[in-house]
């Protein structure tokens, strides 16, 4: 058996190690390896849905599982019809989705739904895309990265304050601003004289590689799709790129490219765009106020516009002292993209996650509980509790990327509060009582040394010591 894993171990080094991987180009478009990629990724976020969506996402009556199983005659088939020419790529279909509250009300979005066989190619498209142009992306770009997330933001910015201190002993604090792209992809314009289309040109012709006429049509095709609408009727839109398509994803670090580049080019100042997220600081107010009129035109040059109401300018330092220009409002800490930064560069997780954290704990304790209310106490403390576990251990299972955020950017104090939370809530549901009277009846240490709840805190400190080590 380890014979055998060092043979399997040393296959995959010599594969992605000593093979060097090819060029990403459009006649890549032929691969039939790429197809059957894209499909095993349709499969894996299915299965992770629930087993229905493999069965729910259909095609002409076959399902998305036959797809899988089928994968391999699948992709030569989709692979001979792009190298032929033949492939038609059909009508989106619009659906209104909830997505949350928002101000008491529940927030709706419109998505596109292709096909199958125009999910799949569309994907292709994309990663082909993706793989051509990131090399020319600003490193000041964060979403849709693979390997970056909204921590590195938060820590590029939390070393920029740091540094600014350093270099300036002087300095107190420096001058943030954040801002928001509103409706960044429903805004986008798609007619013929469309910034997008003179862009992807400038970059083929860069890269030295020239579309075929079949090959142009196929991503105008992906990027602007016929559509069913809500009313059921046929539409071709000017304007606002594909929600919940995998071109989405590549056109939101596309078509701001060149802003990225611009911004970031400045000297002294601190940029970073996280898809609709803007974040700018400068130790000189001035400075940052040109550099704030500038990003505002080069988003209208784009045929883009700020969401005003979100707009934050401070002044943030250690002290959170009142400036001098009404301006800019002064402040110790101020949230971004989910995080509380403070003036001293150190950064939390905001309560909004905190609250959200702890809700999705709260409904997986009362399923729980409602299928062990039978059992005795110690029992039904141990299932709740692995429940629980199971929960903090698998991140797949964490709401969103809560669980994420807490582990790599919440301070012990936090954890603590989360963990006496957690705990709490457990006590409260078997007790029948509630405040901390409940640890009365349900200890707090029986629940963590023989019922095993884990703790956040201990978690993270086991994380630091092994990466230190």
């Amino acid at each position: 058996m380890i014979f055998r894993n060092c043979i399997l171990f040393l296959k995959q080094w010599l594969k992605h190690v000593l093979i060097k991987p090819q060029a990403a180009s459009l006649n890549n478009l032929h691969d039939p390896k790429r197809y059957e990629h894209q499909i095993q990724k349709m499969m894996t976020i299915a299965k992770n849905k629930g087993l229905r969506n493999l069965l729910r996402q259909q095609y002409q009556g076959v399902p998305l599982l036959s797809f899988g199983i089928h994968q391999n005659k699948v992709a030569r088939i989709l692979a001979h019809t792009l190298r032929e020419g033949t492939f038609l790529f059909g009508a989106a279909r619009q659906r209104l989705i909830i997505t949350g509250a928002k101000k008491g009300a529940p927030k709706q979005r419109i998505i596109y739904e292709f096909s199958l066989p125009d999910k799949i190619v569309s994907g292709v498209v994309a990663q082909l895309l993706t793989e051509m142009v990131e090399p020319l992306y600003s490193p000041h770009t964060y979403a849709f990265r693979c390997g970056v997330s909204t921590k590195h933001v938060i820590t590029a910015f939390a070393n920029y304050l740091k540094k600014s201190y350093t270099d300036n002993p002087g300095c107190k604090g420096i001058y943030v601003i954040r801002a928001d792209i509103s409706n960044y992809s429903e805004q986008i314009y798609l007619g013929k004289n469309s910034l997008l289309w003179t862009e992807l040109h400038k970059i083929f012709a860069a890269l030295n590689t020239q579309p075929t006429a079949f090959q142009w049509n196929l991503i105008q095709n992906c990027i602007r799709p016929q559509t069913i609408n809500l009313e059921h009727r046929l539409q071709s839109s000017l304007r606002g790129i594909p929600t919940g398509t995998a071109m989405n994803v590549f056109l939101c670090n596309f078509y701001t490219m060149m802003l990225d580049s611009k911004i970031s080019a400045l000297d002294g100042v601190f940029y970073a765009r996280y898809c609709d997220d803007i974040l700018l600081a400068h130790t000189n107010p001035q400075r940052l106020k040109q550099i704030n009129i500038l990003l505002s035109e080069l988003l209208t040059g784009l045929g883009l516009d700020r969401k005003q109401d979100k707009d934050l300018f401070c002044y943030l330092s250690m002290a959170g002292n009142a400036n001098m220009d009404p301006f800019w409002q002064g402040s110790n800490k101020f949230l971004h993209l989910g995080y509380r930064i403070s003036g001293d560069g150190q950064f939390a997780v905001s309560k909004l996650q905190q609250r959200s954290f702890l809700r999705d704990i709260q409904k997986r304790i009362d399923n729980c509980y409602r299928g062990v209310k039978h059992q005795p106490l110690a029992d039904q403390g141990k299932v709740i509790c692995a429940a629980i576990n199971r929960a903090i251990e698998d991140r797949a299972l964490a709401k969103s990327q809560t669980l994420n955020l807490l582990r790599d950017g919440a301070d012990e104090g936090q954890l603590k509060h989360l963990d006496y939370a957690i705990a709490l809530r457990i006590a409260e549901i078997l007790s029948r009582q509630k405040g901390p009277r409940a640890f009365r009846s349900v200890p707090y240490k029986t629940i963590r040394k023989e019922w095993g709840l884990l703790s956040l805190l201990q978690l993270k400190l086991k994380k630091f010591k092994h990466e230190t080590v």
